[in-house]
């Protein structure tokens, strides 16, 4: 098989599918796509939660996690860190119904641990700009090389939606998103393993 072009979505991930596949040139890196919405949210009706959740909560600081709920986000260090902290934080979780979401809701969900339902694009950007502080975690958990690469060099969609709006992040210790955050001052990478001192 042959292509014209190979393309990877961050500068590391490049760099070990040349020497992966033996390829003669360094892939082409195309980072994924800024989130552009200077004429989507502000046409967008903004759905009755978050007018409530923009009444009930204007006075918080909202640690906000939207994404997968999946093991690999070790989500738990969080909800111990916002134990921790004053009252005036609370932690947003938004994202897809799942099995792991449910078992997360039962252990967890009090008055500071607040579980929202999935808004679309570009609705959940109405609860992003809410957000105080943006959360992203990937653990490499998985048994297979493909797995955990994908997870040590992710170039997630999330950093953009944050920094649309101006939200530092923190993530664990991760290759990519650790020297992104150096680079731009965007946030912190948190040294594996993850705990909330």
């Amino acid at each position: 098989m042959k292509a014209n072009k190979i393309i990877c979505c961050e500068y590391n991930r490049a760099h070990i599918t040349k020497a992966l596949f033996q390829l003669k040139e360094l892939p082409v890196i195309l980072p994924n796509k800024p989130f552009s919405q200077e004429d989507g949210i502000d046409k967008e009706d903004i759905p009755p939660i978050v007018s409530t959740l923009k009444e009930r909560y204007k006075n918080k600081k909202i640690i906000l996690y939207q994404g997968a709920f999946q093991p690999e986000r070790q989500l738990d260090h969080f909800f111990e860190a916002v134990d921790s902290l004053p009252d005036e934080y609370v932690f947003f979780l938004m994202g897809t119904d799942n099995e792991y979401k449910k078992a997360l809701r039962k252990k967890y969900e009090n008055k500071r641990n607040i579980f929202l339902p999935f808004l679309p694009s570009p609705l959940h950007l109405h609860v992003t700009q809410m957000a105080y502080i943006g959360v992203l975690t990937y653990i490499p958990l998985g048994k297979k090389l493909g797995q955990m690469l994908n997870v040590l060099y992710c170039a997630p969609n999330k950093i953009y939606k944050y920094a649309k709006f101006g939200i530092p992040m923190i993530t664990n210790d991760l290759p990519a998103l650790k020297f992104a955050f150096l680079e731009n001052k965007a946030g912190i990478a948190v040294t594996d393993p993850l705990s909330v001192s």
